[in-house]
């Protein structure tokens, strides 16, 4: 029989100011911790009245316990304006930077620090 447990944490809060009626200035922080493992696996042989070809089950067992572990934390900060030069037209600016701690890598580790930058315009019909 296996267990799965897992843990996680969230905690988000943001801001949002309008410094003049065509502005819109905004920011957030972003804050998860996560983690999960498999625990007691054991494949059980007890039906079969012989060894299946193929089917360790002692070693499968061992194999997929801890398969597949979660350890992961991160924190986030953001910020960005919206400026409406005219009723139609808005300009848009958005930088994120992110930490990652992975503690516990799977297919890749993702650990690191990062900046995003995004900009754009949007026309409002």
């Amino acid at each position: 029989m296996a267990g799965y447990e897992q843990h996680n944490h969230n905690a988000w809060v943001g801001v949002q100011v309008y410094p003049t009626s065509r502005t819109e200035v905004f920011a957030n922080l972003l804050w998860n911790r996560a983690d999960a493992t498999i625990r007691d696996f054991g494949y059980d042989g007890g039906p079969y009245t012989a060894q299946l070809v193929g089917l360790d089950f002692p070693l499968h067992s061992a194999s997929m316990a801890g398969f597949s572990d979660l350890d992961f934390g991160q924190v986030g900060l953001g910020g960005g304006v919206n400026v409406r030069m005219t009723d139609q037209l808005i300009l848009n600016a958005l930088l994120n930077y992110s930490k990652v701690d992975d503690k516990q890598p799977y297919i890749e580790d993702v650990t690191g620090s990062y900046f995003q930058f995004f900009g754009g315009v949007s026309w409002v019909f």
